[in-house]
């Protein structure tokens, strides 16, 4: 999500470049949610765990001597280290972050006699 005003560098994982890249700041997704009948109960910025996650991905490559030969990569392509460095670059400067979003709809109820 979007969480600061500078630039993302393209291309990311998402989108080649912006006028494929729809991001939106979590305040806009939770009035969305909210619009759409959804109580949020908790948002969270998960950038430290994604660097975590991100720290044992460099970690495995190093001691495997490469990528698995199935992952997101695959589906990504050749572009994937390049998408994957200018996201990792804009969640580090703070452009954007994997935040987390629970909501939940309450249940329809009737008055049935």
């Amino acid at each position: 999500m979007l969480i600061g005003h500078d630039k993302l560098i393209y291309p990311v994982p998402w989108a080649t470049n912006a006028e494929t890249s729809f991001l939106a700041t979590a305040s806009q997704y939770k009035e969305a949610l909210t619009s759409a009948g959804f109580t949020v109960s908790i948002e969270n910025n998960r950038r430290d765990f994604a660097f975590s996650i991100f720290e044992k991905q460099r970690r495995d490559l190093k001691e495997n001597g490469g990528l698995p030969a199935i992952g997101l990569h695959t589906l990504i392509g050749v572009s994937a280290p390049i998408k994957f460095q200018n996201m990792v670059k804009g969640i580090r400067q703070g452009c954007i972050a994997p935040v987390e979003i629970i909501a939940h709809k309450p249940r329809f109820m009737t008055n049935i006699d």
